[in-house]
């Protein structure tokens, strides 16, 4: 049985308006029903503000992250309920092991 993940990015750093306009204007933005952020909660009760998107569309922007000048977090959920994790670690590269 496979498993139905929701993804989330939340823009980080010190320029979140540019990138929460880069995210803003692509085409596969899942809204629920307006164009504001989501306000979702971590497994220890903090709250984020993210946007829900498909894991191919993260995947693009966190390849074009250095080109657009954006950076964020990546979140995800198991289902469409509770408290979403932080896997960002899953889109970093991994140092070489000898």
């Amino acid at each position: 049985m496979s498993r139905n993940y929701q993804w989330f990015l939340e823009p980080w750093g010190k320029d979140l308006t540019h990138t929460n306009e880069i995210v803003s204007r692509q085409p596969s933005v899942i809204l629920d029903g307006d164009d504001t952020l989501l306000r979702e909660l971590d497994n220890e009760g903090e709250g984020h503000d993210v946007w829900r998107l498909p894991e191919s569309e993260i995947r693009n922007l966190w390849k074009e992250r250095g080109k657009l000048g954006i950076n964020f977090r990546v979140y995800n959920r198991e289902g469409s309920y509770g408290p979403i994790r932080d896997v960002t670690f899953l889109f970093e590269k991994k140092s070489g092991r000898r």
